[in-house]
């Protein structure tokens, strides 16, 4: 049950992470021609993106106080890849090659595998 628990606590984390992410990658494909542009032009954006990190920044530590590091950061690493790479699919029409599907298949392997470390 505390594996559950871990994964689901990973993946609000991960998501979190990803929406910023995201974020990012909006205001990185805009017009701006500069640094300078890109961060003056986009101020609410890298905001926004920046309240994602460090609410996660926050709560990390939180959980884990519940939960094993050698089991909960892989598993939210790799949720994270996971989610990072369903949004450049979803919001910026990026495609994966072969092998980025199986690297992600093995991911989900692996995070099944991690999840069934006895406690």
């Amino acid at each position: 049950m505390k594996s559950l628990s871990a994964i689901a606590c990973a993946a609000l984390l991960a998501f979190a992470l990803s929406v910023a992410h995201a974020i990012l990658k909006s205001a990185a494909d805009g017009p701006q021609q500069s640094a300078f542009e890109l961060y003056t032009q986009n101020v609410g954006k890298i905001g926004v993106a920046l309240i994602f990190y460090f609410s996660v920044f926050l709560i990390y530590p939180l959980f884990l106080r519940y939960f094993p590091l050698n089991l909960f950061f892989p598993i939210y690493t790799g949720l994270t890849i996971l989610f990072v790479a369903i949004a450049g699919k979803m919001f910026f029409d990026e495609n994966f090659s072969t092998i980025q599907i199986l690297g992600m298949t093995f991911i989900v392997i692996g995070i099944a595998l991690m999840s069934q470390a006895p406690e």
